[in-house]
């Protein structure tokens, strides 16, 4: 299982309805993957933001892990103006609009649980309120990335019903202070034996966290449904879905920032754990890179 980039490829569909895009009927739109009511609640968010980019592919030798040479890449707009626009105009317009004003509440619920300490009683219907936006935010956020994606047309529509996607996973957790806005995507090719193999991956997952003040929210989301998950403690972590009744938040511990970046860097973490004999690294500073 290795992490690689891959040239991504022009949609020919809206990934939320799955209609191909039609001139005058299935119109592109400008997708911003975090709501309106988020940019107009950040009256302090930084002007800029930056983003970092590497991976892991499978040596020559076959044995060990070598590392992409990291890039950073600094942009002249702040991250809540990110947009796609491979979202249609329908669907942007309208239930994605319902979708934000139904899981907002939720959000602020638990991002002020976290802040003051206070312990709540989450139920399924929020929990399934805040899984499918946590996903519709993951899968919407991949379409800005420049590599293959991961979300299908499928998955999309699954959303747009109001259904998380089968087999994911939304883990939340408490923050050691405020940590302002961030998101952080991963996409892993598994394989299917714990060794890596050359050739195609046996299924492809998509890891999104998604930082929010005093929360991260962890979203899991396959293109196969039987994918085994990353196992997280309970004391620092809550499952929101699958969701068996009543979900207690916060966790009795906070994560730190380390922690989160350890879940979607560190190959001992993956889906799978796998066994390689080395990870090797690149031994380069990371490419620097500005755009307006």
């Amino acid at each position: 299982m290795a992490r690689k980039s891959r040239e991504k490829p022009a949609t020919t569909c809206c990934l939320f309805c799955g209609r191909p895009w039609t001139p005058g009927i299935v119109r592109k739109s400008k997708e911003h993957p975090l709501g309106d009511w988020i940019r107009q609640l950040e009256k302090n968010h930084p002007p800029e933001h930056m983003s970092y980019s590497t991976g892991m592919v499978l040596g020559d030798d076959l044995s060990e892990l070598v590392q992409v040479r990291p890039e950073v890449t600094y942009k002249k707009a702040p991250l809540l103006t990110v947009h796609t626009r491979d979202v249609c105009e329908d669907c942007n317009t309208g239930w994605m609009s319902d979708m934000e004003e139904t899981a907002k509440p939720v959000i602020l619920q638990i991002a002020q649980a976290a802040q003051f300490g206070i312990t709540i009683a989450v139920s399924r219907e929020h929990a399934r309120d805040l899984a499918v936006w946590a996903q519709k935010t993951a899968l919407a956020y991949e379409l800005t990335s420049d590599t293959d994606r991961v979300g299908t047309a499928a998955m999309g529509q699954e959303v747009r019903a109001g259904r998380p996607v089968r087999g994911s996973q939304v883990w939340a957790a408490r923050n050691t202070r405020d940590s302002d806005m961030g998101v952080a995507l991963a996409q892993i090719d598994v394989s299917a034996t714990l060794v890596p193999q050359p050739g195609p991956p046996d299924r492809r997952a998509l890891m999104m966290e998604i930082v929010y003040h005093h929360i991260t929210l962890l979203v899991l989301i396959a293109n196969s449904p039987a994918q085994t998950w990353p196992q997280l403690s309970p004391v620092k972590w809550t499952l929101m879905w699958p969701s068996f009744g009543m979900a207690e938040f916060p966790p009795m511990s906070p994560i730190t920032k380390e922690e989160r970046t350890e879940i979607l860097s560190h190959p001992g973490r993956w889906i799978p754990p796998v066994q390689v004999s080395a990870i090797r690294q690149p031994g380069l500073p990371p490419v620097v890179r500005h755009r307006n």
